[in-house]
C-alpha cells in the first residue's frame, strides 16, 4: 500500500460494508496513529476483508464488522484463544 494512495489506518476497513473507512487511534501506539481518525484506508484484516469481498462477492465478517463479530463469537475472557487452549495447532471450533 506504500506505492498507492491508500493509507494503513488502525481499524480501517471495518465499517458496515467492506471498504476503506476512517481509522482510530491505537492507544498502544498513540504517536504513530494520531492521524488515523482523519485518514481513510485499511488495516491488515480490513484489507483482506475487502479483497475477499471483491473476489467472492461475500463479506466474511458480516455486519457490523469483523472486530465486533469476533467479540460476539468469542467474548472477552473466552478460553477459545487463551493460554488454556495450550500449544496445539489452532483447529476450527465444532459447534
Amino acid at each position: 500500500m506504500a506505492d498507492s494512495d491508500i493509507w494503513y489506518v488502525w481499524t480501517g476497513g471495518h465499517g458496515a460494508d467492506p471498504g476503506m473507512t476512517k481509522g482510530a487511534i491505537d492507544w498502544s501506539d498513540p504517536v504513530r496513529s494520531k492521524n488515523d481518525p482523519f485518514r481513510t484506508g485499511f488495516d491488515c484484516s480490513g484489507l483482506v476483508r475487502w479483497a475477499l469481498a471483491q473476489a467472492y462477492d461475500y463479506d466474511i465478517a458480516g455486519s457490523p464488522g469483523l472486530t465486533n463479530n469476533l467479540y460476539g463469537l468469542y467474548p472477552l475472557g473466552s478460553t477459545c484463544f487463551g493460554a488454556a487452549a495450550g500449544t496445539a495447532p489452532l483447529l476450527p471450533r465444532s459447534w
